[in-house]
């Protein structure tokens, strides 16, 4: 999976992008962020204006998996998640 791939995966699933997620940016309150910095992957958490729990990945595919991961989780618990136009089951959840 690649960023544009990830993205609409997301918004697929009724995610916005600056509300549950952000990509290479600082969010407006707490949230989950992936971006790519010389070269490297890497996720984060997005608060009070700075980029905390760092983790860097050895390619944008692994980024993009945990990150897909993260913000479901994250959507699953608020009640936001939602079923994709015609998926009959969420084929990422175990």
């Amino acid at each position: 999976m690649n960023i544009g791939a990830l993205k609409k995966y997301l918004n697929d699933h009724g995610a916005q992008e600056g509300f549950h997620y952000v990509v290479d940016a600082l969010g407006d309150g707490e949230v989950h962020g992936i971006a790519q910095e010389n070269g490297a992957w890497y996720t984060y958490y997005s608060e009070r204006g700075a980029r905390r729990d760092k983790h860097v990945w050895g390619s944008e595919a692994e980024a993009c998996e945990k990150f897909r991961e993260l913000v479901m989780d994250y959507m699953q618990d608020t009640g936001d998640w939602k079923r994709a136009d015609g998926e009959e089951e969420d084929i990422w959840r175990v």
